[in-house]
């Protein structure tokens, strides 16, 4: 795909990009640029860490979660169906903006001064989502060293492979299609939520951080043993599932999706870690700058703009519109673009749904499927003369 790209003029890239439901797509970044120096692109200002800023951007989305929950609250019992889907949507996107902080807490840009606070902070603005603070933030450190390598970069985004699905069983490779093909794909962050916990198992962590995890661990589960008793006991399985679960779908959809967008399109390849792997491209080429009408993103606090993380996770969400700004007019011609649209979503979804590691590209899964039985068909019929000697 890369040397396709290569060869093609800025008119064909233009056609190309508008048939992907991208904008711009970028040109491969050259080899052996350091992100360090590719940070240098953006000014000290965006790297101010302001309290009283982040204070005022968490307004907008309380805002927004207290008047759907205050109508709802008002409304009660005779709320019609349509309204009380909108107060979900408004309660789930506020919250979207909200989590954006507690991510800046996990990257030590909401008050750097004040660790424990930053990380009090963290986990209490995470314990909705039942994501474990730490694990988020390990997580996410793992991302940054390793963005777009396979098996090492442990984040929601890895995508499924054809070489892991020649490895699945019947009902896994069913289970595979189900999530790769349908829009559950849009939910993959509840995987990654699960996964965050890591199956207790204390043995991932070293020695010196395992009180820190417990203590992450805990948070969330005792907010989902309070959530679930009061408001159970308050309103019944029907108050849980409105107050909280369907508000908590809304807020994975928009972070599951946000992810996806952001490091997915048929040129943006995915590696293992070897020679070949430069961390400047995988950083820059690698990551979607997606666009959203303004006052939406001001109510998610800028979360997608994701590229000056890659290269300073210290850049605050309230300065990443503006970073990336300062990043296109240096590496505009390396960046791909693209706006949040059913276009993007639609070809993420019906086509680049197995990650092919030999053609660094997509294929749909009924084409993975195709090549894994013709390479199984191939192999057995090389090794059938040898069994007949």
């Amino acid at each position: 795909m890369a040397d396709r790209l290569a060869n093609m003029d800025e008119t064909q890239r233009l056609v190309l990009a508008d048939e992907w439901g991208f904008t711009t797509v970028g040109e491969l970044l050259p080899d052996g640029a350091d992100p360090i120096i590719l940070a240098s692109s953006m000014s000290d200002d965006v790297r101010d860490i302001d309290g009283g800023t982040a204070f005022t951007r968490a307004l907008a989305p309380l805002a927004l979660m207290v008047s759907a929950y205050a109508w709802m609250w008002f409304m009660h019992s005779i709320i019609p169906v349509w309204q009380l889907v909108i107060c979900w949507i408004a309660i789930g996107t506020g919250y979207t903006g909200l989590f954006t902080l507690a991510h800046d807490a996990a990257r030590g840009a909401l008050t750097p001064s004040a660790p424990r606070l930053q990380e009090f902070l963290g986990s209490l603005i995470m314990a909705p989502s039942l994501y474990s603070f730490q694990a988020w933030r390990l997580r996410f450190i793992s991302h940054i060293i390793f963005p777009n390598v396979l098996g090492l970069d442990d984040s929601a985004w890895q995508p499924v492979t054809v070489e892991a699905l020649a490895g699945m069983g019947s009902r896994a490779r069913q289970l595979a299609r189900l999530i790769a093909t349908t829009p559950l794909r849009l939910l993959g962050s509840l995987g990654h939520c699960l996964h965050s916990f890591g199956g207790f198992d204390l043995k991932e962590y070293t020695p010196d951080s395992r009180a820190d995890i417990l203590s992450s661990w805990a948070v969330p589960t005792v907010f989902a043993a309070a959530a679930v008793s009061v408001l159970v006991v308050c309103g019944g399985i029907s108050a849980l599932v409105s107050v909280w679960l369907m508000p908590l779908l809304v807020f994975h959809v928009w972070l599951s999706t946000l992810t996806i967008v952001q490091h997915t399109a048929p040129h943006i390849p995915f590696k293992m870690a070897g020679l070949d792997y430069d961390l400047g491209q995988a950083a820059v080429s690698g990551t979607v700058t997606a666009t959203l009408p303004r006052w939406l993103e001001y109510i998610l606090n800028d979360a997608n703009y994701h590229l000056p993380q890659h290269l300073d996770p210290t850049v605050p969400c309230y300065h990443a519109r503006e970073a990336t700004e300062q990043l296109r007019e240096r590496l505009g011609p390396y960046m791909t673009e693209a706006p949040l649209s059913l276009k993007l979503l639609a070809n993420i979804i019906t086509c680049w749904q197995v990650y092919d590691e030999e053609s660094n590209t997509y294929m749909t899964f009924d084409e993975a499927i195709k090549l894994i039985e013709e390479a199984e068909s191939a192999e057995s019929a090389e090794s059938a003369p040898a069994q007949a000697a």
